[in-house]
C-alpha cells in the first residue's frame, strides 16, 4: 500500500501473536524442527516488512507513461517521510523488543550467540541502508530535487540513533547493539578504504516503491 510505515507497525503487531502462536504448534511434534522452521520464517517476514521501510530512503514513487504523456516516471518520495521512515527504522530495526530478540521458546534449541539470524538480518538491512547507489540517489534529489541537504542531516540522524546510549549518563550497551555499532563503523572504513565505493554507475537495485 502507499503507507509502509502505518502497515508495518499492524505487521509487528501480528508478528508478536505469531510468536506467541510459535510453541502451541509444535506442542505434539517429536522434535523442534518445526519450531525451528517457523521461527526462521517469521524472522524472515519481519525483515521483508523492514525492508519495505527501507525502500522509503533514496525510494522513487514510479509511473510508467508513453511517450505522449507529460511529467516525470520518478517522483521522490517526500523527504518528510523519508525521515519518519529513517526514525522507524532506528526505532523498530536497530532497536527491538524482547519477544523478537529472544523468544522462551528459543532456548529450547539456541545454544550460542554466534548464528544470531535476526543480528544477521540487522546487519544486511544496515548494509543496504547506506551502501553506495543510494547514496547516490540521495545525492541526486539534493542536488536536483530537494534543493536542501538530504544526505548529511540523515547520516547524522542514523549515527545519532545507533549510538544513542552514549548521550546516557550511565550508558548500558548490549551485545547485540554493540554488534550494529562495531558493523556501522566497519561499513563506513569499508566505503572510504574502496576509492570508487561510491562512485558506482548504474541503477542497481534501486528499492523504490512502486505505486
Amino acid at each position: 500500500n502507499d503507507d509502509p510505515i502505518g502497515s508495518t507497525l499492524l505487521g509487528l503487531k501480528n508478528l508478536e501473536r505469531v510468536m506467541d502462536l510459535i510453541p502451541v504448534a509444535n506442542q505434539d511434534k517429536r522434535d523442534d524442527q518445526l519450531i525451528k522452521r517457523l521461527h526462521r520464517k517469521t524472522l524472515d517476514f519481519w525483515y521483508m516488512q523492514m525492508h519495505r521501510v527501507l525502500s522509503m530512503i533514496g525510494g522513487y514513487a514510479i509511473q510508467n507513461k508513453s511517450g505522449a504523456q507529460k511529467g516525470s516516471i520518478y517522483t521522490a518520495i517526500p523527504l518528510a517521510d523519508q525521515k519518519k521512515a529513517l526514525a522507524f527504522l532506528l526505532n523498530h530495526a536497530f532497536e527491538i523488543p524482547q519477544w523478537l530478540a529472544e523468544p522462551d521458546f528459543q532456548k529450547k534449541f539456541q545454544y550460542s550467540t554466534n548464528a544470531d539470524y535476526l543480528l544477521n538480518r540487522q546487519h544486511g538491512l544496515l548494509k543496504e541502508l547506506i551502501e553506495a547507489l543510494r547514496m547516490k540517489r540521495l545525492e541526486y534529489m539534493e542536488e536536483s530535487i530537494f534543493g536542501e541537504a538530504v544526505v548529511r542531516p540523515l547520516l547524522s540522524d542514523l549515527r545519532a540513533g545507533l549510538f544513542r546510549e552514549l548521550d546516557m549518563k550511565s550508558p548500558i550497551v548490549d551485545r547485540r547493539r554493540q554488534n550494529l555499532q562495531r558493523a556501522y563503523l566497519s561499513l563506513l572504513v569499508e566505503g572510504v578504504s574502496q576509492g570508487n565505493y561510491y562512485n558506482k554507475q548504474g541503477m542497481g537495485n534501486t528499492n523504490m516503491i512502486y505505486s
